[in-house]
């Protein structure tokens, strides 16, 4: 939504709008909201995503979280940030509910929802909170005018809190996803190729301790300290080693569960 407080004015506005703001699919869209235009009560971050190849402009830790999961479902196929809906439309939807519609200095402010993507095909949308601010009485008012926008266009929308993101899951594909492409530390392909064969069989072998199956293999070909341990993250990534990231991924051994609590 456009809850951050800026020096709004119709000069501004109409940047954006030359800037292109908004407009786009894929690599090309541009969100109508930067990290650079506004201050934020949480973590901004920019994120390069691999679904729109391009980097994302990310206004909390809980729209980071929340944008690493879409980004890494195999389902979604377009993730749109900051996305700014229809002033004219928003102002009678705002009218319509009797509330005032979000301005800044005297003048309205264009909304946008945190994340418009495409899932199987269906375009949804979503607001992204901290549950807490969904008893401020000014939000839900904001909040039900986007509800209702996303309605008249027949979009599924979700107000998506820390209580319904799966933050586990999201610190695990940092993990996952982090450090250098094993292509770059492995450049040969029948070596990648042998090597990913030799990790699965050994890896499979629950009486090998971990650490010794990514130090063994390090020491057998030669290679610097990390390499394998990157060629374990990007078989987890490619689908050949199953690993549930909906639980805490035990570093020192990937196969050991890690109860809750502990």
């Amino acid at each position: 939504m456009g809850r951050r407080k800026s020096r709004w004015s119709q000069s501004v506005q109409m940047r954006r709008l030359k800037e292109g703001r908004g407009i786009g699919e894929g690599a090309e869209y541009k969100p109508y909201i930067t990290t650079h235009d506004f201050p934020s009560k949480g973590q901004v971050c920019r994120v390069r995503g691999e679904t729109a190849d391009r980097i994302h402009h990310l206004m909390s830790s809980l729209e980071r979280d929340l944008f690493l999961i879409l980004d890494y479902d195999p389902t979604v196929t377009d993730i749109r940030e900051q996305y700014p809906l229809p002033l004219c439309e928003t102002e009678l939807i705002a009218a319509g509910l009797g509330v005032k519609h979000p301005e800044a200095n005297n003048w309205p402010v264009v909304m946008t929802t945190d994340f418009y993507y495409c899932q199987n095909g269906i375009w949804h949308a979503a607001a992204v909170k901290p549950s807490s601010e969904l008893e401020n009485q000014r939000v839900m008012e904001k909040l039900k005018i986007e509800h209702l926008y996303w309605e008249d266009h027949h979009v599924d929308w979700k107000i998506r809190t820390e209580k319904n993101i799966n933050r586990i899951r999201a610190r695990n594909i940092i993990w996952i996803t982090g450090g250098r492409p094993v292509e770059e530390l492995i450049p040969a392909a029948d070596l990648r190729s042998r090597m990913e064969d030799v990790l699965f069989e050994l890896y499979q072998d629950d009486s090998i301790p971990f650490h010794d199956i990514i130090d063994g293999l390090e020491s057998e070909c030669h290679l610097p300290a990390g390499t394998v341990l990157q060629l374990f993250k990007h078989m987890v990534r490619e689908g050949r080693i199953p690993l549930n990231l909906d639980r805490r991924i035990c570093l020192d051994d990937p196969r050991r569960i890690i109860l809750e609590g502990c």
